[in-house]
């Protein structure tokens, strides 16, 4: 059997991936994940798609167009970062490279790894402890094999057809020139015109009405860089809109300083219509084509060739939210030691914990959330930093739909080939938008209710004569602690729908009474702050600020909301991450705890409820009745 697939991909033929190739990729990625395999792409060539590259290796991860070509990889094929590895063959070179072996031998351990997370996956569900009797069935010990890894790649000339992926065209300089016109900025990409078209009322105002402060950016033919800032709402309501916070730019080709115009006094900022951004001086879209009128002196005044160069026909139109990211605050708002002694106090916690009932061994705590918020990468990254390197043995990607298509049930071992961790991590689809898409609330009951088999294929109409039902069940095998996990970058942008299903999984988990946390993930992407230092996340006013809103939208106490930042293009552990991480474990444990202490045992034929029919009993324990729920 392969153990791993490699995708190979040349960095110089990333832009010219056609549509048909993408759709093959496509078709190949899911076959593998129903299949379990883990994945990683190999980016070859990085030294003629670099010159900087070229001229020295080391220049490999500080290069922005490998970044660059390795991040839209990551987003055509819905390939987690992480698993994109920049290497060079060798080519024409006679004589072996110091670098270049380095960057190929550390490509060859990560499918290693990888391949160890596809074998931890074939191993039996029933995990020994020491007061249970051990297995009899014997198994091949993953060091004892060969592993079996086979690369795709495309072949021959790419065709003229491209397939777009909605990125921004601003460069690394002009996105710098462009942060400069605001305070600690966060811009997320909303309308892209060549992606969505340029149309006003289909394409603009439908991605862009009631969005907050948002910000233009105009391409020109003429190659300048331009645009408009208004703190308030496109609403549509024909009125012409006072707005002293707004002002014109226009990026230069050289200098560091934009040119920033502000309104002229007294005049409105721009015309809240349904036709295109209207201000004034500057109209976006006009008459649903690819370009724009000019009109200095009209609410705005400015010279045209200065802020245009008077081609008035447009290449690209994006428009961006702005999120105002704040500061740091004088004091963080939870204290977190970020010391080596810490994470070791955490992992021993972790490895020593017990149960307030004696015979449940290991808490089951279920991951929920949105599709591509980073359920799988949480398993992932408690796994990784358990096991001293990365692992990817929960399939995740980053695409719009749910990569997780199983009820998975995973086992942390501390170490290769260590003990399990008291601590069963559970997965399942994502949640969609749409309300017959995604994973089903009578399906979701029965998970929390111990009905549902590990690898169950699909969670769709699952009846109780289902294969993957199973119909006797007991406190092992139910759901301990209920963990949400959102995408800090994603907070303000959760729709009505979305949070309508939160509510009825809320009300839902009540009922049951299991106790619930809230994983707010991606921090380090969500604010600058965060990713120049993780030990800023309680001291970051966004991150706090998300954290409030996220706990407000889904009434979950600030408490139970922990910012966590998973392992996604790294190759090394990182000790304030793995804190992070262990610091959110011994919540969900703690938390179990607080689900076991509401369990009350009445007499002793309900000992048996406490007691898996899949598990092995204690050594020597006397053959009682199960009890059935």
């Amino acid at each position: 059997m392969i153990h791993c697939v490699v995708y190979v991909i040349d960095a110089c033929k990333v832009s010219l991936l056609t549509t048909n190739m993408l759709d093959k990729f496509a078709a190949i990625r899911k076959k593998t994940n129903q299949l379990g395999l883990p994945q990683i792409l190999l980016l070859t060539k990085v030294e003629e798609a670099c010159p900087l590259v070229a001229e020295d290796l080391k220049n490999v991860y500080r290069s922005v167009y490998i970044e660059k070509k390795a991040r839209e990889l990551s987003d055509s094929l819905g390939i987690p970062l992480s698993c994109v590895l920049p290497v060079k063959n060798y080519s024409g070179e006679l004589d072996l490279d110091l670098e270049t072996d380095i960057l190929l031998f550390s490509a060859v351990q990560q499918m290693l790894n990888y391949t160890d997370s596809f074998f931890e996956n074939q191993l039996p569900c029933t995990i020994s402890f020491t007061c249970l009797k051990p297995s009899t069935e014997k198994h091949i010990e993953p060091q004892q094999r060969a592993a079996h890894i086979i690369t795709f790649s495309p072949a021959g000339v790419f065709g003229p057809s491209i397939m777009s992926v909605v990125t921004s065209s601003l460069s690394k300089e002009q996105q710098k020139k462009l942060l400069s016109l605001f305070s600690h900025p966060r811009l997320h990409l909303l309308y892209k015109a060549t992606v969505h078209g340029f149309t006003a009322a289909a394409a603009f105002h439908s991605r862009c009405d009631q969005q907050g402060p948002t910000v233009i950016v105009a391409y020109s033919a003429a190659g300048f860089v331009f645009g408009a800032y208004t703190s308030k709402d496109y609403t549509q309501n024909g009125q012409a809109i006072m707005d002293k916070e707004a002002f014109l730019y226009s990026i230069p080709a050289e200098g560091d300083k934009p040119l920033r115009v502000a309104g002229i006094s007294g005049q409105c900022a721009f015309t809240d219509g349904a036709t295109g951004p209207n201000y004034g001086a500057l109209v976006f879209l006009h008459g649903d084509k690819a370009e724009f009128q000019s009109n200095p002196g009209t609410s705005f005044n400015f010279q045209a060739a200065e802020m245009h160069g008077n081609d008035l026909n447009l290449t690209e139109f994006e428009v961006y939210r702005v999120e105002n990211l704040g500061d740091l605050l004088p004091k963080p708002w939870r204290n977190i030691q970020w010391t080596a002694e810490r994470k070791q106090q955490l992992m021993k916690t972790i490895q020593s914990y017990k149960s307030e009932i004696k015979t449940v061994h290991q808490a089951r705590v279920l991951l929920v959330g949105p599709v591509g918020a980073g359920k799988s990468s949480f398993f992932n990254s408690i796994n990784s930093a358990f096991r001293g390197n990365m692992t990817c043995q929960a399939i995740a990607g980053t695409g719009n739909k749910s990569v997780t298509t199983q009820f998975r049930t995973y086992n942390i071992k501390a170490g290769k080939g260590g003990v399990p961790l008291p601590l069963i991590l559970c997965d399942t689809m994502g949640l969609e938008e749409k309300a017959d898409a995604g994973l089903d609330m009578e399906d979701l009951v029965s998970v929390y209710k111990g009905h549902v088999k590990d690898r169950y294929q699909s969670l769709q109409s699952l009846l109780a004569d289902a294969p993957g039902y199973k119909q006797r069940v007991t406190l092992n095998d139910m759901i301990h602690c209920v963990v949400y996990v959102i995408d800090a970058c994603k907070v303000s942008l959760l729709t009505t729908n979305m949070l309508d299903k939160f509510a009825a999984i809320r009300k839902k988990t009540n009922q049951l009474g299991l106790p619930q946390i809230l994983l707010l993930t991606k921090i380090d992407e969500a604010c600058p702050l965060v990713a120049e230092d993780l030990k800023n996340v309680y001291r970051s006013v966004y991150i706090e600020k998300k954290a409030r809103e996220v706990s407000d939208s889904l009434g979950i106490p600030l408490s139970c909301v922990l910012p966590v930042k998973n392992y996604s293009g790294e190759l090394d552990l990182d000790l304030e991450t793995d804190i992070l991480l262990f610091s959110a474990v011994q919540q969900m444990l703690n938390y179990a705890d607080s689900f076991f202490e509401n369990q009350v045992i009445e007499d002793q034929d309900q000992l048996d409820l406490y007691r898996s029919n899949e598990h092995l009993r204690p050594v020597g324990s006397e053959e009682t009745k199960h009890q059935i729920v």
